[in-house]
């Protein structure tokens, strides 16, 4: 009992409850009835999570900084009405894409609430940037700056810009999400001079509105130092070449973001306070030694913003009990819904939906149903003994999961609702068959 009011308390939804039955509810909501209408697996946002996480953040930051922007990376999930619900919290945009530059447009959301972000962006996406009025583009290499210029010269306008630098520092996260140090595809290293050559170009271009620097270390990042240290390396960047060889005023400023989230009940990882506290005074600091103004700031939590505000949910079917081995529970997901624990060993817990309270009684894996060894979702958890049709809800489900859902073995991506104001709505219905192949030209003729 203990174990579960721990996990409930730290990993799901703030709105999370369990009713006199001994059921999971969300914002008074009975999941097991959810999960009945809208079926399985089905992932559950809640309202109230959501805006709560954004109120910290916005409120941590400007109490310890002042002007600052909270931008939602878009690659975390987006559709039209959750562009819609984050556009009234607020929230500014990180976008990487055609894709999730049109979500915007056809949610009516102004791209001037976005920033560009990408390593490779396209000339076509550049021109969707630009001529929608894009907040700003950040720059990640040397190439787009020319393309950029042309544009924006073609239609009579000077367009804002940031240029992501490499400070070399290690986030001390998983290799496949650190993208601060040298060996990066990822922006502008200061060290070999390439951030240099970025800023002397932008310099001599006549279409093109200089506003600041940018950098992202990784994710997730569970310490406040990687952020000092790379703040410091960019300030000095800023004075020395921004400033006195180039005469370009700062007038934004971004360390990132990635900040560690709780993922697990007995984890320690600095609150978000402490991360406001760590950067604020990092930014000041440097400013103060190099005799500059404080440039507005912009931070971009990423999957600390989204993660706790959803639960996904999963039938149990078949065991596999191998004597002094292991004990499979195969549920109806898996890594075609959330492949971040094949991707990244990302670590989840779950509980029962229904008699919440039981004891734990055996180590299992949870596995996916699909035609991959590697295809689980949690390795080796103290579980009661589950049966088939039961119901287990998994926290810490609201970010990149979704966002990187497949059709692999044809699976069908998953419902999404949204809980508010003790109402669940649907905002994805579960895909067809009939979504699938609607992509499909049926060839009649076969040579």
């Amino acid at each position: 009992m203990k174990h579960n009011n721990l996990l409930i308390d730290k990993l799901f939804p703030i709105t999370t409850s369990v009713n006199a039955d001994d059921t999971l509810t969300i914002g008074n909501l009975n999941i097991h009835e959810l999960a009945r209408k809208f079926g399985t697996p089905l992932y559950i946002y809640d309202y109230e999570t959501i805006k709560k996480i954004y109120n910290d953040f916005y409120n941590a930051f400007e109490m310890q900084y002042g002007e600052v922007d909270i931008l939602y990376a878009s690659k975390v999930f987006l559709n039209l009405p959750f562009a819609k619900l984050l556009h009234k919290l607020g929230v500014k945009f990180d976008v990487v894409s055609h894709g999730e530059m049109s979500m915007l447009i056809a949610a009516k959301i102004g791209l001037e609430n976005a920033y560009f972000h990408g390593n490779n962006k396209t000339v076509e996406e550049l021109g969707l940037a630009i001529k929608n009025n894009i907040g700003a583009i950040v720059i990640d290499n040397i190439e787009e700056i020319q393309i950029i210029n042309e544009i924006a010269k073609n239609i009579n306008i000077k367009q804002n810009v940031l240029v992501r630098v490499t400070p070399n520092i290690d986030p001390f996260t998983h290799e496949k999400t650190t993208t601060g140090l040298k060996d990066s595809k990822f922006g502008l290293s200061i060290e070999d001079r390439s951030a240099e050559d970025a800023i002397s170009l932008i310099s001599e271009s006549s279409n093109i509105s200089f506003r600041g620097i940018h950098a992202h270390l990784g994710s997730p990042i569970n310490i406040t130092d990687p952020y000092v240290k790379a703040i410091d390396k960019m300030f000095s960047f800023i004075k020395n070449i921004c400033l006195d060889k180039y005469s370009l005023n700062v007038s934004e400023f971004s360390p990132g973001g990635g900040f560690g989230v709780v993922s697990e009940p007995d984890m320690d990882t600095p609150t978000i306070e402490e991360f406001a506290i760590a950067i604020s005074n990092a930014i000041k600091f440097n400013c103060k030694k190099y005799g500059i103004d404080l440039p507005k700031m912009f931070i971009e939590p990423g999957r600390s913003l989204l993660a706790r505000s959803a639960v996904s949910v999963y039938k149990v079917g078949t065991r596999k009990e191998i004597p002094n081995v292991r004990t499979y529970v195969s549920v109806d997901g898996g890594m075609a819904d959330n492949i971040r624990p094949t991707l990244y060993d990302a670590k989840y817990y779950a509980i029962p939906v229904k008699d919440v309270y039981r004891k734990p009684e055996e180590i299992v894996t949870i596995s996916g149903k699909y035609c991959e060894s590697g295809d689980y979702l949690i390795k080796d958890i103290h579980l009661p003994k589950l049966t088939r049709d039961e119901l287990i809800a998994m926290p810490m489900s609201g970010a990149y999961q979704l966002a990187m859902a497949s059709n692999y073995n044809l699976a069908y991506k998953p419902a999404v609702i949204l809980v508010h104001n003790n109402k669940s709505t649907l905002i994805r219905r579960r895909e067809s068959i009939s979504d699938i192949i609607s992509l499909d030209e049926d060839i009649i003729n076969i040579p």
